[in-house]
């Protein structure tokens, strides 16, 4: 029987909240569900996995958080593919981001099911709103120029969430908060 929950981690972002609320609320499944606007910091854990490292994951998300915490990260443009439209920051923050992914995959021994932070795939980003047929594609220009006003905005990270998304009914639920 396939298991219809698991893991995400996410770094919430206050800072760019007011500036993408009301899109997110128009456009984003998970915003209408409470999700704020956020960096997925590792997009996918079993939760088998979870459950069984969950003390080292702590002690590593809460040590990752520490050294976010220290960083200034800039948001500065928007970032747009077929599927997507986000804000992207600078690029020695997704450097840093990246490597951060990668050492908390391999010292806590993660089973990632894909492998985007190894190929370099995963670009960190603030989404906007997801899906080719999103309506959100219509008003793509207006909500850019709109954005694009107030960018380039400095992120302080303070705080980090895991979540237990269920693709069974669609929800996402914060298991642990840990805030500097």
């Amino acid at each position: 029987m396939k298991n219809n929950k698991y893991i995400s981690v996410i770094i919430p972002t206050p800072e760019i909240e007011s500036l993408i609320q009301e899109y997110r609320f128009k456009y984003d499944f998970f915003a209408k569900r409470g999700i704020p606007s956020h960096i997925t910091f590792i997009y996918e854990i079993s939760t088998d996995v979870y459950n069984k490292n969950s003390e080292l994951l702590l002690k590593a998300f809460t040590q990752i958080l520490n050294i976010l915490n220290k960083s200034t990260i800039c948001a500065e443009k928007i970032k747009k593919n077929e599927n997507m439209l986000a804000i992207n920051f600078r690029k020695e923050d997704i450097n840093l981001i990246n490597k951060l992914q990668k050492i908390i995959i391999g010292q806590c021994g993660l089973n990632i099911t894909d492998n985007r932070y190894e190929k370099n795939d995963y670009k960190p980003h603030i989404t906007i709103f997801t899906g080719k047929k999103n309506l959100g594609w219509k008003n793509e220009k207006i909500i850019k120029n709109d954005i694009l006003n107030d960018l380039p905005i400095k992120i302080t990270i303070k705080t980090l969430w895991i979540l237990e998304i269920n693709t069974s009914n669609n929800t996402a639920k914060i298991i642990k908060t840990i805030r500097i």
